[in-house]
């Protein structure tokens, strides 16, 4: 079952650890831009922060001991809530939009070559 996941990642720490060279880190030869290889695993109980996955970076085999485990961010599974009479509009919900007045024939220009007269 495919599951949607909601999070954030800490791009302060991302950045850090780029800057120091950490092994996720990779320069594409034909672009040039900057990736990076994660870690995320997903827990069926949420923690007490209601957060169901965690992020770090994921180290190369040879640097993984040096590295450590660095955490990166964390996210939740996306839950559809049903819609309740409280989430609908009131009644009144458009009282506060101006009404828009009609324009007056002379503020009209001719579409042919665009003179007001």
């Amino acid at each position: 079952m495919s599951e949607f996941i909601l999070g954030s990642m800490c791009l302060s720490t991302l950045i850090e650890k780029a800057k120091e060279g950490h092994s996720a880190f990779s320069k594409s030869p034909k672009d040039g831009k900057v990736y990076f290889n994660y870690a995320e695993w997903v827990n069926d109980i949420p923690n007490e922060f209601g957060q169901h996955s965690s992020i770090l970076l994921s180290s190369s085999k040879e640097k993984k001991e040096d590295e450590g485990k660095v955490y990166v961010g964390n996210g939740k599974k996306f839950e559809n809530k049903p819609v309740t009479q409280s989430d609908l509009p009131k009644d009144n919900w458009d009282s506060d939009i101006p009404v828009r007045e009609p324009k007056k024939k002379e503020d009209y220009t001719d579409p042919k070559d665009g003179l007001p007269f």
